[in-house]
């Protein structure tokens, strides 16, 4: 198994808005897949700026993602990963093969951000998405997983000048808890933005619904848990 080119981005543009005071427009994509122009984070004049941009370089919009355990040892990704970074936003993302495709997303974040490079060629943008070392918990689903973090870790991603610090959140993806299903094949055509196929496969709507709110209370319980903490 591996990771899949798809993700869902279904945050309002409203959100944004209301979390960093800027301006967003973009569609939803329940499956979000190379060679769509879809939203990313840039950072312009010290500041966060939402952007569209294409998945997947050209021509032929590969590759979709890439190491980072090799962005240090190749050009022009040596350079991007210190110049161009962006932050993509994600609801969940998927693994598995296109015959038996699986949901993943992480528990304590309806949206997250996953780490990215951007390039601009004759005036149009191009991201490729990074890629770490799956978390344990997910491991028997995927080798790899995006590199991921919360809103709040956003503007240092971008910002920073330290490779240290870059890396460091490619360590610190797996750290979070994730939830995981399996979800109807059919969602890996091409031509369909369905989120209906968001649903575990096999599930009733009235199943999905008692066991998403199962689900909110264990990540209610582990953020009470972390602030007793001190995390």
């Amino acid at each position: 198994m591996s990771l899949l080119p798809l993700y869902t981005i279904a945050t309002a543009p409203k959100f944004w808005g209301d979390l960093w005071s800027i301006p967003a427009d973009y569609a939803t994509y329940y499956q979000a897949r190379p060679g769509m122009r879809l939203p990313i984070f840039t950072l312009q004049d010290g500041k966060i700026h939402c952007n569209n941009a294409v998945w997947g370089l050209p021509p032929f919009h590969a590759p979709h993602f890439y190491p980072m355990h090799r962005v240090l040892k190749n050009r022009p990704w040596n350079i991007l990963i210190r110049q161009q970074r962006c932050a993509v936003p994600v609801n969940c993302f998927f693994v598995g093969t296109p015959q038996s495709p699986w949901l993943l997303r992480v528990i304590q974040h309806r949206t997250m951000l996953m780490g990215g490079v951007v390039t601009t060629l004759k005036d149009k943008s191009y991201f490729t998405i990074l890629t770490t070392e799956a978390a344990d918990i997910i491991q028997n689903k995927t080798e790899v997983m995006p590199v991921l973090f919360d809103p709040e870790k956003t503007l240092r991603w971008l910002k920073t000048k330290h490779m240290s610090t870059v890396m460091h959140y490619a360590d610190r993806s797996g750290s979070y808890w994730f939830d995981y299903f399996r979800v109807p094949t059919e969602i890996m055509q091409a031509s369909e933005n369905k989120r209906e196929w968001l649903i575990p496969q096999g599930m009733t709507l009235q199943n999905y619904r008692a066991r998403e709110k199962k689900i909110q209370e264990v990540a209610f319980e582990e953020e009470r848990a972390n602030r007793r903490s001190g995390k």
